[in-house]
């Protein structure tokens, strides 16, 4: 035990004395004392704090770069999808889905294997790398298993990622896709199923298990890709590398505009030690997310 640590003990044995003869000055002393000690203790306690909120910080900005990495697949394997559609399916929507293909990299090459009249395996190959719409550098291949329901009018799409890579982070695992055509809104949702591990940069892994729904607002009815306006709501459980794990939960509809390269509204929770929230902000297309954490507000680029 430190001389500190014996001081502090005697003082807090002789305070807990009794009886003891109070005197105004040793009144005055023993208060003085306590005042310090309770500050010398929330000293402390911040900097185990500012550690703490350091790495909420670093899961904020890995959360966001998560959602980045899902989106962009997600929105390319739908491109890829309209392509396999054209070239498949004799309905008169191929037509209008023609000019949405033009989201893909010029370097992507999209084969499909018809097994049925509702069942069709494609293959997405990346190649050996290139850069998307919004200057991600993908490589790789994704493997699509694509089903349809023609009675309800339903797309069930199944992905598997081979040696894929998304700015040189490898992705493995699969994801479930249902695609509703005609919900009762008339608009087009899908139910979303991931179970993927992320190999960073750096050689350590994440593992992320997500359910989440995407609803198209605005521009499905349209021939360009580049109007469309989504909602998306869900959760997501993360297990660190470090082996600890995290729930994130929409609490207010993210809105994604396809030109823009983050969300531009929404609110997400993340709950692990403590509660973290990002916040995308009024609608506006930028780089920029607030994150609160303990009541305290920063932001974040990318």
């Amino acid at each position: 035990m430190t001389i500190n640590a014996l001081y502090h003990n005697n003082i807090i044995k002789i305070i807990a004395m009794k009886p003891f003869k109070s005197t105004p000055l040793l009144k005055k002393f023993l208060w003085s004392y306590l005042i310090v000690l309770f500050l010398t203790s929330c000293n402390s306690e911040d900097s185990v704090g500012e550690d703490s909120a350091a790495n909420d910080m670093n899961n904020a900005k890995q959360q966001v770069e998560i959602d980045q990495i899902n989106e962009t697949v997600n929105d390319l394997l739908e491109n890829a999808f309209y392509q396999v559609e054209n070239s498949y399916a004799n309905k008169k929507s191929s037509k209008k889905n023609a000019e949405k293909t033009n989201y893909l990299p010029e370097c992507v090459t999209v084969t499909a294997q018809s097994h049925s009249d509702n069942t069709i395996t494609a293959t997405v190959d990346f190649g050996e790398g290139c850069t998307t719409y919004k200057s991600n550098f993908l490589e790789g291949k994704i493997i699509m298993e694509i089903e349809y329901n023609k009675e309800s009018e339903e797309l069930f799409l199944e992905y598997r990622y081979e040696n894929f890579y998304f700015n040189h982070n490898k992705i493995e695992g699969e994801q479930q896709k249902t695609h509703i055509k005609n919900a009762s809104n008339q608009n087009p949702i899908a139910n979303i199923y991931r179970d993927i591990t992320i190999t960073w940069e750096n050689n350590t892994k994440t593992h992320i298990v997500e359910n989440r729904v995407r609803e198209c607002i605005e521009g499905h009815n349209t021939s360009t890709w580049q109007d469309n306006v989504y909602l998306i709501s869900g959760t997501r459980t993360t297990i660190h590398a470090n082996g600890k794990k995290s729930t994130l939960t929409v609490i207010e509809p993210l809105k994604k505009d396809m030109d823009c390269k983050l969300f531009t509204q929404g609110i997400l929770e993340i709950k692990n030690k403590h509660t973290i929230t990002l916040d995308y902000g009024d609608g506006t297309c930028d780089n920029k997310i607030e994150v609160i954490i303990a009541g305290f507000s920063n932001s974040i680029a990318l």
